[in-house]
């Protein structure tokens, strides 16, 4: 997985999202933009099908807890039907790419 700073306070996650240390890397990541004063955060996956739960719960408490606008654009299907399937479409504004 590598993330890339693809725009102001928007982030591209390139690769498979599956490793405990990919956690790690964008929770540095996000941590860093929050620092920096963001408010709302774009999350672009076009890759990955899938996500572990450490990044879900990431994202959950950037969400509820930081109050952190995120919206994540997924470009395939299955990740898509993951977070529909847990009821996050609407919690991560989720979109295709």
């Amino acid at each position: 997985m590598e993330i890339i700073q693809s725009g102001e306070n928007e982030i591209t996650i390139k690769g498979f999202m599956t490793k405990v240390e990919n956690y790690f890397n964008l929770k540095k990541v996000i941590k860093s933009l929050m620092e920096e004063g963001a408010t709302n955060l774009t999350v672009k996956i076009p890759e990955s099908v899938t996500m572990t739960s450490s990044i879900i719960s990431l994202f959950l408490r950037a969400v509820n807890e930081d109050h952190i606008k995120l919206k994540v654009c997924v470009g395939k299907e299955e990740l898509y039907r993951l977070l529909e399937t847990l009821k996050l479409v609407k919690v991560f504004d989720v979109s295709y790419l």
